[in-house]
């Protein structure tokens, strides 16, 4: 396993990085901190090194310092929870995970204050919540809500598998990894940092786009984690269900998935250059969206290679290889 190879992948989209990423890494440590979410200072070292300011200043380079916290803090918040379903007893129990995510939405559908005995979980969620709801553009909390719901059924799916020992067969893998990734949430928080909401005349024309970075971002992932997954049992990784349906070495399903991912990334190239016009303020509002899922496919792939979340070294100029 540890001799795979990722091969070069395609990016053609530009480096970027806000100013403010220290700074708000030093805020949201503090705020993780004061909520006991690190058991252990090995714990705390291992988000630390994480970087999940950086990913999002990646992702966000233009926003204000308070728009690149919530959206730091919301990472960092879900990233937490999302490893107690990959990791923890909670994965292998979808009932349970039903619940946990019930009381999440509700949280979100109902805004209401604390009453004491809530778990840090959901403590957390309401705080950034609040802060969310203060800056949120009309009709945007609505769409965010919808991306969650389909993030937390897809975790359920997730775990029903791992009851079963069952490996998805690729196509059905392929279209809950883009709900397990989050990433349709976090697009949604461009809507929020960008002060928008996507008219119902674009939706249609911005998934088509949407797809493909989220299934860019997702593999490149799972090309990333796949030693971690492998070592776990855990089998919700492309590699892994590519080298079980078809037959194939882990490194032949590497390349593979590597093949998968410049495809896409060739194909989201197309698709852009083929958006129609939609009128002039429309079209300055479409692409601040769309620069967004842009940095968030090479915002990825960068901060991958400086953040300690993945555990294997990683050479930048073999790993980005972008259009000349």
């Amino acid at each position: 396993m540890r001799t795979t190879q990722i091969p070069e992948l395609y990016c053609p989209f530009p480096s970027l990085i806000s100013p403010h990423v220290e700074a708000v890494q030093h805020q949201v440590n503090q705020w993780m901190q004061a909520r006991r979410y690190f058991q252990t200072k090995a714990s705390f070292e291992r988000f630390n090194a994480a970087k999940f300011a950086w990913l999002t200043g990646r992702v966000h380079p233009d926003a204000s310092f308070e728009s690149i916290l919530i959206v730091a803090t919301y990472m960092s918040w879900l990233f937490m929870v999302d490893d107690l379903y990959d990791e923890a007893a909670l994965g292998r129990d979808p009932e349970r995970l039903k619940a946990q995510h019930h009381e999440l939405i509700d949280r979100m559908k109902h805004p209401r204050p604390l009453r004491g005995g809530e778990s840090p979980v959901v403590v957390g969620l309401a705080d950034i919540w609040e802060r969310m709801l203060l800056r949120a553009a009309p009709g945007w909390t609505e769409r965010f809500i919808q991306t969650f719901e389909g993030y937390a059924y897809a975790c359920v799916w997730e775990a029903e598998n791992r009851v079963n020992n069952r490996v998805p067969p690729l196509a059905e893998y392929m279209e809950f990894r883009r709900h397990t990734s989050a990433l349709y949430v976090f697009f949604s928080l461009i809507e929020f940092v960008e002060h928008m909401t996507l008219t119902p005349e674009l939706i249609p024309h911005v998934h088509e786009l949407e797809v493909r970075a989220d299934d860019g971002v997702s593999w490149v992932n799972d090309m990333l984690s796949l030693e971690k997954e492998a070592r776990a049992g855990d089998v919700h990784n492309l590699v892994i269900v590519l080298q079980h349906e078809r037959g194939l070495s882990v490194q032949e399903a590497m390349d593979q998935a590597a093949r998968l991912f410049n495809t896409r990334m060739r194909e989201y190239v197309e698709i852009e250059q083929r958006m129609p016009s939609f009128g002039v303020e429309t079209d300055v509002l479409l692409q601040r969206y769309l620069r967004g899922l842009r940095c968030w496919v090479r915002g990825n792939l960068d901060w991958s290679y400086e953040s300690g979340r993945y555990e294997r070294a990683l050479s930048p100029p073999a790993l980005i290889r972008a259009a000349s």
